[in-house]
Formats: C-alpha cells, sequence, structure tokens
C-alpha cells in the first residue's frame, strides 16, 4: 500500500516507519526534518517537510496525499511551549489532514492517540488529542482511533522515559504509595495492531484500546526496570503527591528532565484499558500482546549498557 505517515521522527512514529518499510508498504512521511529521516531510513519513497504547527489547512495537506490508499497520524508533543502549539499539533492540523483524505476519499485513516485522552484528565494532551478523535470519528472515512497505554520499547519518551529515570535512582521515588496502575503495551504489539488495521475488513469505524495483558502499578513496573538495567535492588521511599507537583512545576520553567506536569497528571490518572481490552484486540486487530517479561527478555542490556 502507499501510506502516507505523519509524526515518523517521534518515539511511536519511528518503529512504525520500520514496521511498514519492513512489511513491504511505499511509506511518504512528513516531518519537520526530512533529511535527518532519510538518514535513519533510506528505504523511505519520500519525505516532506511540513510543520503541523502551521499545516491547519485542508489546501496545505492535499497535494500531499494524493495517489495515497492510507494515512496514519502520529504525530505528537507531550506538552506545548513557546515553540509547539499543542492544539495545532494535536487537533487542527490532524484535521485539516483528515478534511484533506475525506476529499480524496483515501482507503484507511488511522489516528494515533492515546488511553488516556480522557476529558476528566484535563491536561492539553488529552484534550487536544481527544478533540482529533472527535473529528476524525465524525468523517465520511473508513477510520481508525488507536488508543495505546504506555508503550514499551527499547527506546525511551514521555511516561517511559520518566519511569526509567526513577528506577535508576539511588532510592527509588514513589509518587505517593506508587499505586497509579498501567496496563503496559509492547512496541512490536502496537506497530502489529497498526499493520492490521490497513488490511482487516473488521478494522473500520473502531476506536480500539492498545493494551497488554497484565496491569501493573508503577512501584512494580520500577523494581522491574531497575532490574533490569542491572543495578541492585534500593528502598522505595513515598514522596507526597503535592511535593512532587511543585517539583513538576519547576521542571516545567526550566525543562529539565521527563518529571513534566503532564506526564505526572497522566501517571496520576493511569493507564488502564476496558475490560473487553484485551478481547477486542484479538477479535479486532488479531494481536494477541506479549507480557512485559516478555519484553524485558528479549532487550536485555549489553555489557556497555544498551539494549539490544
Amino acid at each position: 500500500m502507499k501510506v502516507f505517515l505523519t509524526g515518523a521522527n517521534g518515539f511511536i512514529g519511528s518503529y512504525i516507519t520500520a514496521a511498514l518499510l519492513w512489511d513491504g508498504h511505499s511509506v511518504t512521511a512528513a516531518v519537520r526534518k526530512p533529511e535527518e529521516l532519510l538518514k535513519r531510513f533510506p528505504g523511505l519513497k519520500a519525505a516532506k517537510a511540513v510543520d503541523m504547527n502551521t499545516a491547519t489547512s485542508a489546501d496545505h495537506w492535499s497535494p500531499l496525499i494524493r495517489g495515497m490508499d492510507a494515512v496514519i497520524n502520529c504525530a505528537g508533543v507531550l506538552q506545548g511551549s513557546a515553540k509547539q502549539n499543542i492544539w495545532n499539533i494535536h487537533h487542527l492540523s490532524p484535521a485539516a489532514l483528515f478534511e484533506a483524505c475525506e476529499k480524496a476519499r483515501v482507503e484507511k485513516v488511522i489516528q494515533i492517540s492515546a488511553i488516556s485522552a480522557d476529558r476528566e484528565i484535563g491536561t492539553a494532551y488529552a484534550l487536544s488529542k481527544l478533540a482529533a478523535e472527535d473529528d476524525l470519528r465524525s468523517r465520511k472515512l473508513k477510520w481508525v482511533v488507536l488508543r495505546p497505554s504506555l508503550v514499551m520499547a527499547a527506546n525511551a519518551y514521555g511516561g517511559t522515559a520518566l519511569l526509567r529515570k526513577l528506577a535508576s535512582l539511588p532510592v527509588i521515588p514513589l509518587v505517593g504509595k506508587g499505586d497509579q496502575k498501567f496496563q503496559l503495551v509492547m512496541m512490536d504489539d502496537l506497530t502489529k495492531v497498526v499493520l492490521n488495521s490497513l488490511i482487516r475488513p473488521k478494522m473500520n469505524k473502531v476506536t480500539l484500546e492498545v493494551v497488554g495483558p497484565e496491569v501493573f502499578e508503577v512501584k512494580d513496573i520500577l523494581i522491574k526496570l531497575r532490574a533490569w538495567s542491572g543495578k541492585k535492588p534500593a528502598p522505595a521511599i513515598s514522596i507526597p503527591v503535592g511535593l512532587v507537583k511543585m517539583t513538576s512545576r519547576l521542571t516545567d520553567l526550566f525543562s529539565l528532565g521527563p518529571m513534566r506536569t503532564t506526564a505526572l497528571k497522566h501517571m496520576i490518572y493511569g493507564n488502564v484499558g476496558k475490560q473487553d481490552a484485551l478481547q477486542r484486540m484479538r477479535h479486532l486487530a488479531g494481536c494477541k500482546p506479549g507480557t512485559f517479561d516478555d519484553f524485558l527478555k528479549a532487550n536485555q542490556p549489553d555489557n556497555s549498557g544498551r539494549h539490544r
């Protein structure tokens, strides 16, 4: 298939790019810095320079998607800034892209959202992602909205980067009791769901939570990650939620590390699917997800500390 992909230089997008190329698809990617992407993926047919801060008109997207069989939007930022307009990137630009897809009668449109893109959490990340979901669901298209939980991969970004940082400290800091719940999903399973969404007839007008088979509390994830990284066991300490929130605001102010207010709010909110999420993944997307231990075994660090 001829697939048009946004966000291909990002954490999830780079893995989707690799999976699409491996599966034999022709990929055209839209990123801000195409020269960087082409170095990473010389198999790309084309890479277009697109800034989703400003690409908020269907006229901008129409020439780019001409002749495409499918469009996948996985562009995103965890938190907005002076240079990154989160509402443009997550909502207005995707809405313009979906409008162009509707006019061009693109065969399939896939939106990569997040399991915690709920109105109740109230972050700009969640609300803007949800707005894009709602826009796509209103279109006369064959659409799929994928809402992955926290995604584990050899690389890390956002929430996974935060967890790895916390697990590596001399003592393991817990936000409150460390009982926030996550239904971790492995990157290989997410990319499989994406690939199957392109071809499976059942994956049409579907909103699907993409989750793993186990629910963990944060404290247990941190213990596993610490052991995986080869570090000795460390004591855990409970830090009051109010103090962590104050620290995260300072992190926002000075752009220091992964402990941002958005990451913290989404950690506290949790990332757990509905009761039928696994059944729907198997039935609709043809995916039986692997376990967290499967991931850890398959990505053991080498002697340098890097993960294979």
